[in-house]
């Protein structure tokens, strides 16, 4: 399990708030690829 810093819980808060959120595992998928970590669950 990963801590999830500000920045990335900023980025969450804002794709999950955007007109068209993104699914969770796209969202996981590209917080991996943005920030290198893995999201098990947030």
């Amino acid at each position: 399990m990963v801590k999830l810093t500000p920045e990335i819980k900023g980025f969450i808060d804002s794709e999950l708030s955007s007109s068209r959120p993104l699914k969770y595992s796209k969202l996981k998928q590209r917080i991996t690829q943005k920030y290198g970590v893995r999201v098990s669950k947030a």
